[in-house]
């Protein structure tokens, strides 16, 4: 297979700048967070350069294997089926998605037929493949939610899609199994309400949560009722086990963060110094997981705060340029 042209890393490419070039922009990463920023910066006059910073056999894009140098003036060297490069880029920013691992350890889970992940379930429902069959008349989808390490707004977010697409199959049944119900986004409270009154039942643990017990039919949830106290069994067609939602991978950006061990795995701290998508080295920004923020109206609302950060830039760049009096 002929490898694709190296203009193709490019959404927009001039020649390679000589001096300090502040709107030559490298974007960092994969997914849709990354594709965003990629346009938005393109449409508003940017040069923009995609990269990646991970590799897998289907990916045949550019990865940033390291970056050196400062504000307008970085060196990346990138890794390319033609071979290594390097570009000169003005500004660095880190947009890649989130890494999700799968709690079934936290749960004494194997992965099987009847116990998946979410991100496998939301595959098998956006491929209209069959889910494990029925055991009985009605459907039983359990989904496990923050009962075990952390939880955060995206993850509820992505719950309570699967809910809603179950919802429109006849003879579903669907529980949620939680702690905290993390409402704290645009209109996750509502879906909440919704996700009841549709009939999905909420169990909330404050101390231990559900055993399970794997038979040959499939997964059996045996816990007590938190608020009737009775000892119930479910057993689950299909048990949906929740993520742990870590920052993306992007130590080549690290190395060259001053404090970055402090803050590590995040690009920006938590500082009034460093407010907003900026990190402690000048040029480069954050942007959705890679500082903390998951779901996808924080990562828009970063977007808007990139737009603006880099412009301001721009602005005190060009005052630093000017003649004195």
């Amino acid at each position: 297979m002929k490898p694709p042209p190296l203009e193709s890393v490019f959404l927009t490419r001039g020649p390679l700048p000589d001096a300090r070039d502040y709107r030559r922009v490298l974007v960092v990463g994969r997914g849709s967070i990354a594709d965003n920023a990629a346009r938005r910066l393109s449409a508003e006059g940017y040069e923009v350069l995609s990269a990646e910073a991970r590799s897998d056999a289907k990916s045949s894009h550019a990865i940033l294997e390291e970056v050196h140098g400062f504000v307008g003036g970085f060196e990346a060297t990138l890794r390319t089926q033609a071979g290594p490069i390097i570009e000169r880029v003005g500004r660095v920013v880190a947009a890649d998605e989130a890494r999700l691992v799968p709690k079934f350890q936290e749960y004494g889970l194997s992965a099987s037929e009847r116990v998946i992940s979410l991100s496998d379930f939301e595959a098998l429902v956006a491929e209209d493949r069959p889910l494990p069959p029925a055991r009985g008349a009605w459907y039983h989808a359990a989904f496990l939610c923050g009962l075990e390490g952390g939880s955060e707004p995206a993850l509820f977010a992505r719950v309570f899609d699967a809910v809603e697409r179950l919802s429109t199959k006849e003879q579903v049944q669907t529980y949620l199994f939680t702690r905290n119900v993390k409402v704290a986004a645009n209109g996750l409270e509502r879906r909440y309400q919704q996700a009841r009154d549709n009939g999905t039942l909420f169990f909330k643990f404050d101390g231990q949560g559900p055993a399970f017990e794997i038979g040959p039919e499939g997964p059996v949830l045996i816990f007590a009722d938190p608020l009737l106290g009775l000892e119930m069994e479910l057993a689950a067609d299909v048990l949906v086990v929740d993520e742990e939602y870590y920052p993306p991978a992007l130590e080549q950006l690290l190395d060259i963060i001053p404090s970055a061990g402090a803050m590590q795995p995040f690009l920006q701290p938590e500082s009034t110094r460093f407010p907003g998508v900026e990190t402690p080295k000048a040029g480069i920004f954050a942007v959705g997981p890679a500082r903390g923020n998951f779901t996808s109206d924080a990562a828009a609302g970063d977007l808007e705060a990139l737009s603006a950060a880099l412009r301001r830039g721009e602005h005190s760049q060009r005052a630093d340029l000017m003649p004195g009096p």
